[in-house]
């Protein structure tokens, strides 16, 4: 099993993966990469190294561009239009170091896997897949997120996390087919519990 993955593209060290990525940009040049793009779904999986993606992503990304870098000529930067028209850079070389993700945030992860079932269900029965921001309904399936208008996925986490007395786990293991957080076997009983809640 390859350790670094940028979607179904795997590396066995994190040079590899960077010389990869260094290529790639370099051979693409100054451009935009729209969700037509063969390489949009490359950079959506590489922003999702960086520690801050959610952050970087804010309500969803438009497109990626690439521009050149304007503290080395010959190098490029990674800049991403967001859906209301704002637009915030990222650095695709910190998106190659794999750097570990907080505990909290990993816990995140796996909550949001252990509903995935419940997430494809209500996606399968709407009439109507749309994005609330900007009124799509032609995106692929796969690409739509669902979320909690209200309460919130975050406010359903956080008084769950407050009132559950069971405990909290810290460590998480992982689907290698889809690269997912996961909850390990020995945390069934949390993850079945919020699951319920959830519900």
């Amino acid at each position: 099993m390859y350790k670094y993955n940028i979607g179904d593209i795997h590396f066995k060290t994190k040079k590899a993966c960077l010389d990869y990525t260094r290529t790639k940009i370099k051979d693409l040049g100054c451009c935009t990469i729209d969700k037509e793009h063969i390489d949009f779904s490359f950079f959506n999986h590489l922003l999702k190294n960086h520690d801050e993606h959610i952050q970087k992503i804010g309500v969803g990304v438009h497109y990626f561009y690439i521009i050149p870098n304007p503290l080395n000529e010959k190098s490029y930067q990674t800049m991403i239009k967001r859906l209301v028209d704002s637009i915030i850079d990222f650095s695709w070389v910190y998106c190659c170091k794999f750097k570990a993700r907080s505990t909290t945030e990993e816990l995140t992860k796996a909550m949001r896997e252990a509903i995935k079932e419940e997430t494809i269900a209500y996606k399968k029965n709407q009439i109507i897949l749309q994005c609330n921001i900007c009124k799509s309904d032609s995106e692929l399936y796969k690409n739509y997120h669902v979320d909690h208008a209200f309460p919130s996925f975050s406010t359903l986490k956080n008084d769950f996390l407050n009132l559950t007395s069971s405990i909290i786990p810290q460590t998480f293991g992982s689907c290698y087919k889809p690269y997912k957080t996961i909850f390990k076997d020995d945390d069934i009983a949390f993850r079945n519990e919020w699951v319920n809640y959830h519900n």
